[in-house]
């Protein structure tokens, strides 16, 4: 997969969306599906920090890098403005993303995210609630 990305300024330096979009089959092989894995890990989760499992799509990871997220999460535990949510990824790094009450989505910064994580259709993310406008993703 052609993506460069210099961590210390956070910043995407080249990517190719055709090689990543095509880098895993939508339908994987293995023992257990990535949604399958990501619904043991939020069940294994503290039941006061809401959370959710996301489907990666090809609009996700690719081209558009538009990540909607559920209606009821978004109603019961983010703002209705426009505000910056910090996602925080399993080795604590932060990323900065745009949440965009009208389409409850993430949008300017889930790009940086999803490359920097190499994520492709298919995968499965758990996102759990840590602090105010403040995510693990896993």
């Amino acid at each position: 997969m052609k993506v460069n990305f210099d961590h210390s300024r956070n910043l995407i330096v080249s990517y190719d969306p055709k090689t990543a979009a095509l880098a895993q089959p939508l339908n994987s092989q293995s023992k257990s599906s990535p949604i399958e894995r990501a619904n043991e890990v939020q069940a294994s989760l503290p039941s006061e920090l809401p959370s959710f499992v996301k489907l990666m799509l090809p609009s996700h990871v690719t081209r558009y890098f538009c990540l909607g997220l559920p209606k009821n999460f978004c109603d019961a535990h983010l703002p209705k403005d426009d505000v910056t949510v910090v996602l925080v990824d399993e080795d604590d790094k932060e990323f900065n993303t745009k949440y965009l009450d009208r389409k409850t989505g993430l949008s300017g910064g889930w790009r940086g995210f999803s490359i920097a994580h190499k994520l492709l259709a298919g995968d499965a993310l758990v996102f759990q609630l840590i602090e105010q406008w403040k995510m693990k993703a896993s």
